[in-house]
């Protein structure tokens, strides 16, 4: 199950971004494979300019499984697949 990581500072329930924001955070590995039937292990690294609060979000897409095997997908995610099929 192929999978990459999208770190931004703004959350929009109805967009969903693909490509990462100049922010604090990073996760590694930041995309990669996941066999079937195995876990895949995840280290979250944050980095600040300077001592103050930093309100900024990661998803995790993953690639290439159809919405139609999603339960309950949320809304941001029907709309990105209803505008890329």
């Amino acid at each position: 199950m192929p999978y990459h990581w999208s770190i931004f500072k703004q959350k929009n329930a109805q967009k969903i971004s693909l490509a990462d924001e100049e922010t604090h955070y990073r996760i590694e590995p930041s995309q990669g494979k996941i066999p079937g039937g195995e876990s895949q292990e995840f280290e979250v690294f944050f980095c600040p300019l300077h001592a103050e609060p930093y309100f900024e979000y990661a998803d995790l897409i993953v690639e290439d499984i159809p919405i139609s095997s999603v339960r309950h997908p949320p809304e941001g995610l029907k709309n990105f697949a209803a505008a890329n099929t």
